[in-house]
């Protein structure tokens, strides 16, 4: 098994939550599922790595930041 497919395994115990508000427009900050995956250090990681690996992102060591590719 791979360490990507390893660290999105935690997902797996993810508790019953919802991910939109019942009779409300649907709106990502009130999703208690991204609250959940954003919190768990594991998908967060992987979810880093996956965006760094794509070159959305970059470090500049010079200003000892990251920033979007483009920007």
């Amino acid at each position: 098994m791979s360490k990507k497919c390893k660290r999105l395994d935690y997902a797996r115990k993810m508790p019953p939550l919802r991910h939109s508000v019942p009779g409300k427009v649907f709106d990502w900050k009130d999703s208690e599922v991204m609250r959940w995956l954003s919190t768990e250090p594991h998908i967060a990681d992987y979810f880093f790595h996956l965006v760094y690996s794509s070159g959305a992102i970059v470090y500049d060591p010079e200003l000892q930041v990251w920033k979007g590719a483009d920007a």
